[in-house]
């Protein structure tokens, strides 16, 4: 069974809501990104193996394919080099959404790795925006006729 991405934000939001110290907010931090990590993993292999094959060992080669800074890299490079060739009108959620994730993944480094990065200024308001709304943008992609990955 994979981790349920709703779950991880639902401990991010406990963890943010309840924090006592810097620790909390590192940890929500770190689940946040892996919240959003695990809904496109899960999103790719949907994709790709289908949602009747969740159980098989093709939806879980696909699901372990994808690894953290080939996609952030891929983030990077929509939210710069890409958005020079957009259409008229832009491209939208899906350049939002690039851009989010690899902020994301840039804090979640600094929240696991660097211990003198100070968080408790950013607080709530860093992860709602960084958390939640990576979210929000695939599931408006994924609602749509877009399809973002």
């Amino acid at each position: 069974m994979h981790p349920d991405p709703e779950r991880l934000f639902e401990q991010a939001d406990e963890l943010i809501d309840g924090y006592k110290n810097e620790t909390d907010l590192r940890r929500a931090i770190s689940t946040a990104y892996y919240g959003v990590f695990h809904f496109i993993l899960r999103h790719v292999a949907d994709t790709i193996a289908g949602t009747g094959n969740r159980s098989t060992n093709l939806y879980g080669m696909v699901y372990r394919s994808v690894e953290h800074k080939p996609l952030r890299d891929l983030c990077a490079t929509l939210g710069s080099k890409v958005k020079s060739y957009a259409p008229m009108g832009g491209f939208g959620p899906v350049i939002a959404f690039a851009g989010l994730v690899q902020q994301l993944y840039e804090q979640r480094i600094l929240a696991d790795y660097v211990p003198v990065h100070s968080l408790i200024s950013a607080g709530r308001r860093l992860l709602w925006v960084m958390g939640e709304r990576p979210l929000n943008i695939l599931m408006q992609l994924h609602r749509s006729s877009v399809r973002p990955l």
